[in-house]
């Protein structure tokens, strides 16, 4: 199998208001830089994806979510998964295809894979 595979990053600040309580201080906001990866699959290696558009797609669609999950407010409570959800939307919308895969990590290190 093949995929194009897009990256960018953005910064953001979330919260989650139940956190357990080993982890109390996550419902607090506090600040990340969100890294995301998305995988987009081809059927032949002619660049059946163009890198640059989808790479415009992705910065364009995480504009639009950052405005609507208020990523910036250090209000929201929305996860990396539902992040990934968001993504994942607008690139099988564009697409038309089930092939997409989005990751969403904070600080490069942990977070969600929605395939």
């Amino acid at each position: 199998m093949q995929y194009a595979v897009i990256t960018t990053q953005f910064e953001g600040y979330h919260r989650w208001p139940s956190a357990p309580k080993e982890v109390d201080f996550l419902r607090d906001s506090h600040r990340h830089i969100f890294h995301v990866t998305v995988w987009i699959f081809q059927s032949h290696d002619d660049r059946e994806v163009e890198y640059i558009m989808a790479k415009r797609l992705l910065n364009k669609t995480i504009d639009e979510m950052v405005k609507e999950y208020d990523l910036l407010s250090g209000l929201s409570s929305k996860s990396c998964e539902m992040m990934c959800s968001y993504i994942q939307t607008a690139f099988k919308k564009k697409y038309n295809r089930s092939g997409v895969q989005v990751q969403v990590l904070e600080d490069n290190e942990n977070g969600a894979l929605l395939k």
